[in-house]
């Protein structure tokens, strides 16, 4: 099999986050990308709901951005903790969505962006568990000679 490079694996994982940074970017073109129908239900629904529980789902939130970005650091730095991390980080904020109490609306290019955001995060996640880059994580051990 072949093998993949350090700096290979890094811009792998720099086409993920800029991936998700430019998903982001573009959840801000909202206005000039979505249809005017659901613009007009996007602006109803803001500040209906707001209330304690909101704002409880909305802290919970902090945890998993947390680790996400501590997952990120240690990828980029090959902590043998960050691959597991990494998997925690996702489930936290998979499970997190799902309690998320507002509507979730996104233009074309943000929802392709963020598909290729995840895209490219599964396959960091396949090369760090199921390649032979998985050694670049594992902690080397010295050997007394």
């Amino acid at each position: 099999m072949k093998t993949i490079t350090k700096r290979q694996f890094r811009l792998l994982l720099t086409l993920s986050i800029l991936a998700l940074v430019l998903s982001t970017v573009a959840g801000f073109l909202d206005s000039w990308l979505l249809p005017q129908a659901l613009l007009d239900y996007q602006r109803s629904q803001h500040g209906v709901r707001t209330g304690m529980g909101e704002f409880v789902v909305d802290l919970l939130s902090i945890p998993g951005v947390v680790a996400a970005v501590l997952s990120v650091v240690g990828l980029y730095r090959f902590w043998p903790s960050a691959r597991w991390l990494s998997v925690a980080a996702w489930a936290y904020m998979l499970l997190w969505m799902c309690f998320t109490p507002a509507p979730a609306l996104s233009n074309a290019v943000t929802a392709s962006l963020s598909h290729c955001s995840t895209l490219l995060a599964g396959v960091v996640l396949g090369v760090v568990f199921f390649s032979p880059a998985a050694d670049l994580f594992r902690k080397h051990e010295l050997t007394a000679t």
